[in-house]
């Protein structure tokens, strides 16, 4: 389990209109990849390039804003092809997995309980800090959803993950979409928190959705 990190929002176009600015050719060759569409998010990067990733039916689509030599921009779509009988998926509702001894490993706290060596601790995956940041915000359950497929020897993660927030005069609502993919294995979720004001972000109640699907391999 990770600590809950910050989140911060930098302002800038929503997902929507992120996506409507990749033009309408790339979004078809997207949609023809990645099959019918289960959850997706586009965004601007700090050079004004869109990036997008759609998880579909048959495949995971990511895009990525790219310069051609003459400078021009351009995007590269890259499919990780998925097993369509493979897929499962789960739903979270809770705070993030955080108790009064620690952040809690393996059902445990982190914290040392007495003298004597420490128990064995179960294998840990190295993930860019922003998605730890994020996956410590999560319920316990969609942590190890999201990771239990990686823990083995499949441990060369690929994370990609997005958030917006909207400000109203009493709460704010957050919409987080994650995905981590490697060899054999694609996990995706998509979450929400609406957190009132005054209140810390580690009382939130989160609402996730986790999908879980195998790569198909090639024949």
């Amino acid at each position: 389990m990770h600590s809950p990190g910050d989140l911060p929002v930098v302002s800038g176009p929503d997902r929507q209109e992120c996506w409507d600015r990749l033009g309408a050719a790339l979004r078809t060759r997207i949609g023809q990849k990645a099959g019918n569409t289960l959850e997706w998010w586009a965004a601007q990067d700090g050079s004004g390039g869109i990036s997008a990733v759609v998880l579909g039916t048959s495949g995971l689509c990511v895009a990525d804003p790219v310069s051609k030599p003459d400078g021009t921009r351009a995007h590269r779509l890259q499919t990780i092809p998925l097993d369509p009988g493979s897929f499962a998926h789960q739903s979270f509702t809770g705070g993030p997995a955080v108790s009064r001894g620690g952040v809690q490993v393996g059902g445990t706290t982190g914290a040392r309980p007495g003298p004597g060596p420490l128990a064995p601790q179960p294998p840990e995956l190295v993930l860019p800090q922003g998605a730890r940041d994020l996956l410590g915000n999560l319920p316990e359950g969609a942590q190890r959803f999201l990771q239990g497929p990686f823990l083995g020897d499949d441990r060369r993660v690929y994370a990609h993950w997005h958030y917006e927030e909207r400000v109203e005069l009493a709460h704010s609502d957050m919409w987080v979409w994650c995905c981590f993919t490697a060899d054999r294995t694609v996990t995706v979720a998509a979450g929400h928190r609406r957190l009132a004001r005054g209140t810390h972000p580690h009382h939130a109640t989160w609402t996730v959705l986790c999908r879980r699907a195998a790569v198909r391999r090639a024949r």
